[in-house]
């Protein structure tokens, strides 16, 4: 395992077009960029990793931004996200408050600074190659995927593409496949004009309900890949705004919960075999090189990433920054539930506990074994950090850690983008990504 550790210093000296990206991209829960309080904190392990005993020091100060709003500071520390072990208030114009707590258990504090009806979070990892799964695996989670693999497998791909754009570089198409049960896969597939035979990568979609720009896929074909986009749900991807707002509005509102207390009938079901059977076809096309499926994604895309690999072997690498879907069960260990939040306060069908259970990514993260970019936020409270580490370090393959000690599940993800690039050269190159061994 490799980490790579990104301090408060830098999260946040982005250029204008990596935010506005950002921005775009995460749009599942309501994390605040900790810009908008501008505020420094930072602690005394810089990496935001302790071992089992240590102290953990956070100071605060008021940054180098406008930050007259947020001179008067409440505060609290919490365990797991969800027991509060600490909590006060500060005036940031007479001093730099310091907070202090000690963790006798692995797993993950956050901090949470609140000014007005803004906030903005630190996080600590303790121990954390020790963060265990809050449940096992069900005993019959591979042979529910086996039968819903074949079920998938019986019906035929019947692919459909539909020429859209070609320069003198790139092909491009809008594509379907069926799926399951009447279903089908909407997405945009892209190819170089030169050459015969190319390595594969699948973009996967984060949250929401939405078109897909060209550029998902055409920007990886001008650099030599086959490039297939898919979008997470079953509608067209061309459509105008007014398509997408009116499904966001209507049968799509809340389509997280649609079906979530039968394993059979989740809304995930169909997204999830979705991700294996776009693998599947690339790796029916005659112009794959035979060698690489590279699958990323961000939040739900890195959920779907996650899931892509864990059901299809055919799949050589994963990158996956602030996955969501890791540990749906996390209250069974006094953990704060994460994306879709399908085990809460208001929630106590256990119906929808055990159906969570079949979507967890932590359960289909056992099944991975190629190499895997992650990156996360030890302040992000949509895409848990403690999750998040329960999935990697059930991995079997190698991994390369991006963690962020302030990074939330905004904005913070310069570091692992630049590493994402480098990830794709190699593996454009046949290259090892990880040479050392997990």
């Amino acid at each position: 395992m490799q980490i790579i550790l990104k301090n408060e210093k830098g999260i946040f000296k982005m250029r204008k077009l990596i935010s506005l990206l950002l921005l775009t991209c995460f749009t599942i829960g309501s994390s605040i960029h900790a810009k908008d309080l501008g505020l420094n904190i930072s602690q005394i392990n810089k990496n935001g990793l302790y071992s089992t005993g240590d102290k953990i020091t956070w100071t605060i100060k008021i940054g180098r931004l406008d930050s007259t709003h947020a001179k008067k500071i409440k505060y609290t520390v919490k365990l797991s996200g969800k027991k509060i072990l600490k909590k006060g208030t500060a005036d940031l114009t007479i001093s730099s408050p310091t907070i202090s707590v000690v963790s006798e258990k692995p797993g993950s504090m956050i901090l949470t600074i609140y000014a007005g009806n803004k906030h903005q979070c630190s996080g600590a990892l303790i121990s954390y190659k020790e963060i265990k799964p809050s449940q096992p695996k069900p005993s019959d989670f591979d042979e529910f995927w086996k039968s819903k693999l074949a079920e998938q497998d019986k019906v035929p791909m019947n692919t459909k593409l539909t020429p859209e754009t070609t320069d003198k570089n790139f092909n491009s198409w809008i594509i379907t496949m069926d799926t399951i049960r009447g279903q089908k896969i909407h997405g945009r597939l892209a190819r170089p004009i030169d050459g015969k035979k190319f390595p594969a990568i699948l973009k996967l979609q984060y949250a929401g309900v939405y078109g897909l720009n060209s550029g998902g896929a055409t920007n990886d074909a001008k650099k030599g890949w086959l490039s297939l986009n898919i979008i997470a749900h079953d509608i067209p991807v061309n459509k105008n705004k007014e398509y997408y707002l009116n499904l966001k509005n209507s049968s799509l509102k809340s389509y997280t919960r649609i079906g979530n207390t039968d394993r059979e009938t989740s809304y995930f079901l169909r997204m999830c075999l979705a991700c294996s059977r776009a693998v599947d076809y690339i790796s029916t096309r005659p112009d794959w090189d035979g060698k690489t499926i590279v699958v990323l994604g961000g939040s739900q895309g890195g959920y779907q990433s996650i899931v892509a690999a864990g059901l299809n072997s055919k799949v050589t690498a994963i990158m996956a920054m602030v996955p969501a879907g890791c540990d749906l069960s996390g209250p069974v260990a006094n953990r704060a539930v994460s994306w879709p939040y399908w085990w809460s306060k208001k929630e106590t069908d256990p119906k929808i506990k055990n159906t969570a259970r079949y979507f967890d990514a932590i359960n289909f993260a056992y099944n991975i074994k190629c190499p895997a970019l992650i990156g996360f936020g030890l302040g992000d409270e949509t895409s848990r950090a403690e999750g998040v580490m329960a999935a990697i370090n059930v991995m079997k393959g190698k991994t390369k850690l991006i963690i962020q000690p302030n990074g939330e599940h905004q904005g913070s993800g310069r570091k692992f983008y630049t590493h994402q690039s480098n990830w794709k050269k190699a593996l454009f190159n046949g290259k090892d990504v990880i040479p050392l061994k997990k």
